[in-house]
C-alpha cells in the first residue's frame, strides 16, 4: 500500500486489486501501525487490534491477502507505505529474528521509496519552473511587439499623410508579424534554447533595419541620433543580436516617457565591436545595476516583466559577447553590447560588467 497526496493508502501491487484496497490514513489501523513502527506478524497484529476493540481486517484491507507479516514503511517520521509479506505454500511461520530482519530492510526500503518520490516531485517542480520561465520569455516577446505597435499608433494621426511614415509603418507592421511568427515557431519547437549561428554580421544594416522597423525617426518627443562611423561587421547570430539590440532600444524609449534623446553608436574596443545605446531617461542607481539588473523578474518599469535583459545576457554570452552598463538616476543610461570582431573567435577584449 502506497502513501499518496490523497488521504488514503492505495494498493499498487498487485495492480489487479488497486481499486479494492484503500485504507484511510487517519484510521485507527494506520495510526496504530505507525506508532508500532516495525514489522509485526499478522496474527499478532489481528489479536492486538481486536483487543483494542477494533475489527480486523480493517475497512479497505486487501481482501485476498493471506499475509504473514505487516511492515510499516516509515521515513522522516512519515508512513510512506505499508508492505505485506505472504507465506508461500507450506513455508514455516516467520520467527522473531526473521521479523527483525524485515524491519531492518524495511527501514532502508522506506528511505529509498521516499527518495524516489521526492525525486519525482522535484522533477515535476523543475518542469513547471521551466514552463513558467519559457512562458515569461514568450510574454516578453509579445510585450515588445505591443511596444512596437504602440509607438506606431502614437505617431499615426500626426504623420499618417507622410510617405516616409507610411513606409516606416509598413516595415513596423511587417516586423510585428514576423515576431509573432517567430513566437509561434518557438512554441512549436522542442529546442527552446538553440545554439547561436555565428556569421559575419553587418551591424550598420542591422541598425538601419531596426530604425525603420521601430519608426525611431518619427517617435513623438524622442530625438533620435545615429553615430555609426566606419565600424560595420561583427561575429554574431543576426536574429539574436537584432532581438538584443531591439530590446535595448525599446527599453530606452520607455525610460523617457516625457521625451528625450536616444543615441545609437557603433565603435571599436580592442578586439571587439561595440553597439552603444544611450538614453536621457530616468536612469538607475549603482546598487540596482550590481545586484538586480540582470536577474529575472527584476525591473524599474511599472509594467515591465524583468525578463528582457536576463534573456539578452544569456543570448549575448553564448555568442561570446558581454554587456557593459553605466547609469545615473535622473540623467540616463548607456548600454554597450560588446561583440567579437569578424575573425576574432575568442572573448579577448569583450568583457563587461553585466
Amino acid at each position: 500500500l502506497e502513501h499518496t497526496h490523497l488521504p488514503i493508502f492505495t494498493l499498487v501491487y498487485p495492480a489487479s486489486e488497486h481499486s479494492a484496497a484503500q485504507i484511510d490514513k487517519d484510521s485507527f489501523f494506520a495510526d496504530w501501525i505507525f506508532r508500532h513502527g516495525e514489522a509485526i506478524d499478522m496474527t499478532d497484529l489481528s489479536d492486538r487490534l481486536r483487543a483494542a476493540g477494533e475489527k480486523f481486517p480493517p475497512k479497505g484491507f486487501p481482501v485476498t491477502l493471506q499475509g504473514s507479516v505487516c511492515m510499516p514503511l516509515i521515513a522522516k517520521r512519515n508512513v510512506v507505505g505499508i508492505l505485506f509479506f505472504e507465506r508461500k505454500g507450506d513455508a514455516a511461520i516467520l520467527g522473531h529474528k526473521e521479523i527483525q530482519f524485515i524491519s531492518a530492510v524495511g527501514s532502508q526500503f522506506a528511505l529509498a521509496a521516499l527518495s524516489a518520490r521526492l525525486s519525482e516531485e522535484l522533477l515535476a517542480a523543475r518542469q513547471i519552473e521551466s514552463f513558467h520561465k519559457f512562458s515569461a520569455f514568450i510574454m516578453h516577446d509579445l510585450k515588445n511587439s505591443i511596444s512596437m505597435l504602440s509607438m506606431l499608433m502614437q505617431n499615426f494621426k500626426k504623420n499618417v499623410g507622410s510617405p516616409e511614415f507610411q513606409e516606416s509603418a509598413f516595415v513596423t507592421l511587417q516586423g510585428a508579424v514576423g515576431r509573432m511568427q517567430s513566437i509561434i515557431a518557438k512554441l512549436k519547437s522542442t529546442d527552446q534554447l538553440s545554439e547561436p549561428s555565428l556569421i559575419d554580421c553587418n551591424l550598420i544594416e542591422l541598425i538601419a533595419n531596426l530604425r525603420d522597423k521601430l519608426g525611431l525617426e518619427q517617435l513623438d518627443g524622442i530625438r533620435y541620433i545615429e553615430n555609426l562611423g566606419e565600424v560595420s561587421h561583427a561575429m554574431a547570430d543576426r536574429e539574436q543580436l537584432s532581438s538584443i539590440t531591439e530590446n535595448l532600444i525599446v527599453n530606452a524609449v520607455e525610460a523617457m516617457p516625457h521625451g528625450g534623446k536616444l543615441t545609437v553608436t557603433l565603435t571599436e574596443k580592442e578586439m571587439c565591436v561595440v553597439i552603444q545605446v544611450t538614453d536621457t531617461g530616468i536612469g538607475m542607481d549603482q546598487e540596482f545595476i550590481n545586484r538586480r539588473l540582470f536577474r529575472p523578474f527584476e525591473t524599474t518599469k511599472k509594467k515591465g516583466l524583468g525578463i528582457g535583459l536576463y534573456q539578452s545576457r544569456d543570448l549575448l554570452e553564448r555568442m561570446g559577447g558581454a554587456f557593459k552598463v553605466s547609469s545615473r538616476l535622473g540623467e540616463g543610461t548607456t548600454f554597450q553590447v560588446l561583440l567579437p570582431k569578424s575573425g576574432n573567435h575568442s572573448r579577448k577584449g569583450c568583457s563587461g560588467n553585466g
